[in-house]
């Protein structure tokens, strides 16, 4: 239901099936999962670095920075511009 697929049109066999050949990809999807945490930080600063310089570049903008508003243990995208 939670998917748009009548329960009916999924028998229990077919999901298990799916489960088996899912479940050896599993420690792949781990390790994907934990590389993309791992990087996102770094390539979300680098973002971030890129937006303040096309900033400072500018002739309109006086000044720039980026200004911690949250609590980064709570939100990672916690800096404005």
């Amino acid at each position: 239901d939670k998917l748009g697929v009548a329960r009916e049109c999924v028998s229990d066999a077919e999901i298990e099936e799916l489960w088996r050949e899912c479940e050896s990809k599993a420690g792949r999807m781990r390790r994907m999962c934990a590389l993309r945490q791992c990087i996102a930080p770094c390539i979300e600063a680098l973002i971030l670095l890129d937006r303040l310089l096309l900033l400072l570049s500018t002739e309109s903008v006086g000044r720039a920075c980026l200004l911690p508003l949250f609590d980064k243990g709570v939100s990672p995208r916690c800096f404005a511009e």
